[in-house]
């Protein structure tokens, strides 16, 4: 019913914007832009790129070349919808740090079958993954 990921991740800085790296859930994909003013961070479906959340200023730009803490606590809800707190550290060790929550459908999210470290975009830099960690 509760559990945590917990990865290290980052990307090279090349076409900062045009690609993401991040972490999915079940059917739900949390990501952010490396080297992208502000980050971007969203979440949307996998299947269908339909948004849960638009992109969202970081307080920080998360550096390229570095790795970057990015934690999700799941909790599944009554009814099936499941509630994500996601947090993301700045790699460069400035102290800030990027919290949001969604809350996913059940009809969006699906099973919790999967947990998948996510780069996509057909230009731009390498993915840099470190650790991942999933326990309760």
């Amino acid at each position: 019913e509760r559990f945590r990921i917990e990865t290290r991740i980052g990307g090279e800085d090349r076409d900062g914007g045009a690609w993401h790296v991040g972490v999915s859930v079940g059917n739900i994909r949390l990501l952010f832009h490396p080297a992208y003013e502000g980050g971007g961070f969203r979440a949307e479906c996998v299947s269908d790129r339909n948004p849960l959340c638009e992109n969202q200023a970081m307080p920080f730009t998360p550096a390229a070349g570095l790795l970057h803490e990015m934690t999700i606590d799941v909790q599944c809800l009554d009814g099936g919808d499941v509630r994500l707190d996601i947090s993301i550290s700045d790699g460069a060790k400035s102290g800030k740090c990027f919290t949001h929550t969604v809350t996913a459908k059940r009809e969006n999210i699906g099973a919790l079958q999967r947990i998948g470290l996510e780069r996509s975009g057909r230009e731009g830099g390498a993915a840099l993954f470190g650790s991942l960690t999933i326990g309760i």
